[in-house]
């Protein structure tokens, strides 16, 4: 994917991080398509991304056990407040923030989301607050 997307960034002159945030919205609403029992009795953005590791990801492992998946540690702050943290030798985290910026749109809630990349992007600090 990756030589994909610098190939599509020469060809077009739009930033990597942005091509990868917004392939990351789209692929939400394909997940969303695709998988619609992943989001069934989700009434909020919060709700499902704290889902992620312990329903999704397991589901996904089923169909692809050889599947190399980003970790994702989520801590509620408060009812409007959560922390996640991605972790991935991919460093990916441009398109995990897209994925989240679909999930918000999704659910039509406005999230201020932001961020802190460590260990190189293979760790993302991401901050959300549900306003």
């Amino acid at each position: 994917m990756g030589k994909l997307v610098i190939a599509l960034s020469k060809e077009t002159g739009a930033k990597v991080p942005d091509l990868l945030k917004s392939y990351g919205r789209h692929l939400f609403g394909r997940f969303l398509a695709g998988y619609p029992q992943f989001f069934a009795g989700m009434s909020d953005s919060f709700s499902f991304l704290k889902t992620i590791d312990e329903v999704v990801h397991i589901e996904v492992r089923k169909l692809y056990p050889d599947a190399e998946l980003p970790s994702f540690e989520t801590v509620e702050a408060g009812p409007a407040h959560l922390q996640m943290t991605y972790r991935s030798p991919r460093c990916l985290g441009d398109f995990a923030e897209g994925l989240m910026e679909g999930c918000f749109a999704h659910f039509g809630e406005n999230v201020s989301l932001t961020r802190v990349d460590e260990a190189a992007g293979r760790v993302v600090r991401f901050d959300l607050r549900r306003h």
